[in-house]
């Protein structure tokens, strides 16, 4: 009995872990493909872009918001634009046994590219 409300309890912790959306998927594929090293950098990035939105709407920066609110249709093009962009290039890109910062091209690529989309994936402030 005890054992079965064990097995719940960690079933129902690993759903609710599982990453969602652009950025979690890039996480899981980047720790599955490159090791945990990886998924860490990718994770950190989108990290650190939700920060910077909790930062500028807790200090009230309206003129960072007013400047995302009146680009938001650009910005978010970008964003959609890069996530198709890394995902075509995941499709047609051909298999080689490279080294692993050459082929991932190193941790701050990883960081970047995850802050990038978490800032695109960032809804918070659409009206």
């Amino acid at each position: 009995m005890t054992a079965s409300f064990l097995l719940k309890g960690i079933l129902i912790g690993l759903l609710f872990g599982i990453p969602v959306g652009a950025v979690g998927t890039m996480a899981a594929q980047r720790a599955f493909s490159h090791g945990f090293g990886a998924g860490l950098k990718t994770g950190l990035g989108s990290s650190a872009a939700d920060c910077l939105y909790a930062v500028c709407g807790a200090f009230g920066l309206t003129f960072v918001s007013d400047f995302l609110l009146k680009y938001q249709t650009v910005i978010h093009a970008v964003g959609g634009s890069l996530i198709l962009a890394m995902g075509l290039h995941l499709i047609l890109k051909k298999r080689e046994k490279t080294d692993l910062e050459e082929q991932t091209g190193g941790g701050i690529k990883m960081f970047l590219s995850s802050f990038a989309v978490g800032k695109e994936n960032n809804r918070a402030w659409q009206p």
